[in-house]
């Protein structure tokens, strides 16, 4: 049975999607399929601006005809989750006061959502609770937590090296454009590569560089280094501002907490600041040196990116009505590009305090979990940085890309938080 919850955590990184409408999985072999572009082919060196545009839609996601695609990993949570409930072994849980009203809080919302959006748009919305679900279910059982686990860490870091040298391979074979490069996997295309997997990996990236920090051993860095290194190239040919933001975040937590420590305890940790120096110099290379120079960073073009949707939705909200406020327009999705002003506007402003409030509830019932698997006794710097980091970069990066929303996102974060602390932290031998 581990062996199983091993083969399960191998299929949670893979970016594989299934295509609920068409029923088949989505593989799309980009060397043969120039994307409705005639003109262009695979080691074209330059695109106009209209090429580029197209491009980005295509990989990111966005089409004409309709299309529900699912990863692959949705199967794991589902196993993990009610295998162990076919257990005789697997233990009768109470149903707390927490799990209670989080169960309402979800009903109302599921109701007033669909009314305003769809099945499909609410189920996405709802899948973060699923995989608090996953996690409560996946600290029940230490051999299941610690098999799952270590099967994502070797799918992870395989698919990873098996990307680097996919681009080494096409980069050999002439092909020279970053945004291509970054987009396809030896010629298949990495589905919602500059969405959800860039998001994954540049918060894998910053994961990694924190628990590099918990080794004492500079030997064991090495590794962690290599990786840390290899995500990072590939985060520079996919150029997302994300992951500058994730960067940012993370010099200006360093900064802070150091700051704080000088001042509370008169004393400086050069570690930290050899840190500091080096996220700093990381973020001026990749605009620097790589794919984000290509892209330019204008300031009014990007606020200008954000100022019209801002600017609709200001004027849309101006002229509702009261029960439109309190319960929400409906309609489309996605528009807004920022999930909370998207369900302030869809789903009223009800419809996004019970959400936001249900997410709170789901994190306290988590929280509890947690605490009862990991020993939580010694509280060190890196796990705060790490804890804070991961906190702002969910809050933040959703003000852009509406991740939240994305299952393989969601499912990968999760994952990525429990192998750090599967790694990081001691399991209560008696759970």
């Amino acid at each position: 049975m581990n062996r199983l919850f091993y083969f399960f955590g191998l299929i949670i990184p893979i970016p594989l999607f299934f295509d609920l409408y068409s029923l088949s999985f989505f593989i799309n072999d980009v060397t043969t399929n120039t994307l409705s572009i005639p003109h262009l082919s695979l080691s074209t060196y330059t695109f106009n601006a209209q090429d580029v545009a197209h491009y980005y839609n295509y990989f990111s996601g966005s089409y004409n005809s309709p299309f529900a695609p699912v990863p692959i990993g949705i199967i794991t949570f589902g196993f993990v989750a009610f295998l162990p409930l076919l257990s005789i072994k697997q233990k009768i849980y109470t149903i707390s006061v927490e799990a209670l009203i989080l169960t309402f809080l979800l009903i109302f919302f599921t109701l007033l959502s669909v009314l305003n959006i769809g099945v499909l748009k609410t189920l996405m919305l709802l899948f973060p609770f699923w995989c608090m679900f996953f996690v409560i279910q996946l600290t029940k059982n230490v051999s299941v937590f610690e098999k799952t686990c270590s099967g994502y860490i070797v799918s992870f870091l395989l698919f990873i090296l098996l990307h680097f040298l996919s681009i080494i391979y096409d980069i050999i074979n002439y092909i020279k454009t970053p945004f291509i490069l970054f987009n396809y996997l030896f010629g298949i295309q990495i589905y919602q590569a500059l969405v959800s997997y860039s998001a994954v990996l540049s918060y894998a990236v910053i994961t990694l560089t924190i628990f590099t920090m918990f080794k004492r051993n500079y030997l064991q860095r090495i590794p962690i280094y290599f990786f840390v290194l290899i995500i990072l190239f590939l985060l520079s040919l996919g150029a997302r501002k994300a992951v500058l933001l994730d960067i940012g975040i993370l010099i200006t937590l360093l900064f802070l907490f150091e700051f704080i420590r000088a001042i509370l305890m008169q004393k400086i940790i050069k570690t930290h600041i050899v840190a500091l120096f080096l996220c700093t110099i990381s973020i001026i290379f990749l605009l620097i040196f790589t794919g984000y120079a290509e892209r330019g960073f204008n300031w009014d073009i990007i606020m200008g990116q954000r100022k019209a949707p801002y600017i609709l939705f200001y004027n849309n909200i101006a002229n509702a009505d009261f029960s439109q406020l309190l319960f929400g327009h409906g309609g489309g999705w996605g528009g807004y590009s920022n999930i909370y002003i998207e369900m302030i506007y869809r789903l009223g402003i009800l419809g996004f305090f019970i959400y936001i409030i249900s997410f709170l509830v789901g994190l306290i019932i988590i929280r509890k979990h947690i605490k009862n698997l990991f020993n939580f006794n010694n509280h060190n710097f890196y796990f705060t940085l790490w804890f804070w980091f991961t906190i702002l970069t969910i809050v933040l990066s959703n003000v852009f890309n509406m991740n939240l929303q994305l299952p393989y996102y969601s499912m990968n974060i999760i994952m990525i938080m429990m192998v750090f602390l599967y790694k990081t932290k001691t399991i209560f031998t008696q759970s």
